[in-house]
């Protein structure tokens, strides 16, 4: 049996009968800087079924955003923005609408390292549905336990175009390029490089732009957008004055939010998921205004008695 084509309304559930019989892509290894990942062509069925996208919750308070500031290991697998049923629709309807429309940009996988369902020896990668499929009452197995979405792969980069194609009776057969990160990359770097890309494209929100590059820690040539780390020398000594000042202004802003007795609690908007009726100021907009205080010169510079 295949996977079941196109998914339910959320793009987020297969079902079957019985759970399929072991798949096998063959793809290319590829060494770069002394790590290695994969590269090949995968059917959009396929993928559609056995990836999942560690997304962000629909709705969530500013000061539950603000913990997970403060917090980095809360929602460690949530922090891939949502998915846009209009881009699905417009992608469905591009790939359909004739046979000349091609999409040959290539989507990202991680195969995370605590999963049993996906093995990699070499250029190939074995999946085994039986490993992760729920059994329901009726009988059916089900890639959904309750709100959790239990397909093993992550697909990080491309959703809008594997859920759109998947939608499509054409496009869910066609195949399309893929780069594949195996599970001995580490989840945070590679999470990382997934952040590096995501932060890169224009529509991702400043919001979602700044609490990525805050979690994982990524580079800019731009001082107000630098969040590299460590900081500090070997020897303890502040090195960039820019990325700490960044890291702190941006804490700063998460334990006031966070703070249950203080005047600013659920008040600053972190992810465009926080309401916008209970807070009163952005994070992006305090830290273009606060990281000052953690600058040479200000209240919390670095060589200040307090800091």
């Amino acid at each position: 049996e295949t996977p079941s084509k196109g998914s339910t309304r959320d793009f987020a559930t297969h079902l079957y009968r019985k759970p399929p019989p072991l798949q096998e892509w063959k793809m290319t290894r590829v060494s770069q800087k002394g790590r290695e990942f994969l590269i090949g062509s995968v059917e959009v069925g396929q993928i559609d079924a056995f990836c999942s996208v560690p997304q962000l919750p629909k709705e969530m308070d500013s000061s539950e955003a603000a913990s997970r500031v403060l917090n980095k290991k809360k929602g460690a697998r949530q922090w891939q923005r949502r998915i846009n049923r209009k881009r699905v629709g417009e992608i469905k309807r591009f790939i359909g609408g004739s046979d000349d429309n091609l999409i040959a940009n290539s989507v990202i996988l991680y195969v995370p390292p605590d999963q049993e369902a996906v093995s990699h020896k070499g250029g190939k990668i074995t999946i085994d549905p039986s490993r992760y499929l729920q059994r329901l009452k009726s009988g059916v197995y089900s890639s959904r336990r309750g709100r959790r979405d239990l397909r093993p792969i992550w697909l990080i980069d491309g959703q809008h175009r594997t859920r759109g194609l998947a939608q499509s009776k054409k496009g869910i057969k066609l195949k399309i390029p893929v780069i594949l990160f195996p599970p001995d990359f580490e989840l945070s770097e590679a999470a990382k490089i997934f952040s590096e890309i995501n932060t890169l494209q224009v529509n991702l929100s400043p919001l979602h732009k700044l609490f990525m590059q805050h979690r994982f820690s990524i580079s800019s040539h731009h001082s107000t957008k630098d969040f590299t780390k460590p900081w500090t020398d070997d020897d303890g000594r502040i090195e960039n004055v820019n990325s700490r000042a960044n890291h702190m202004a941006y804490e700063c802003a998460a334990a006031l939010s966070a703070d249950e007795d203080g005047a600013l609690y659920n008040r600053i908007q972190f992810l465009n998921s926080n309401s916008a009726y209970t807070t009163i100021m952005k994070a992006n907009s305090w830290v273009d205004y606060a990281r000052k205080w953690f600058l040479p010169g200000g209240a919390y510079a670095p060589d200040a008695p307090s800091s």
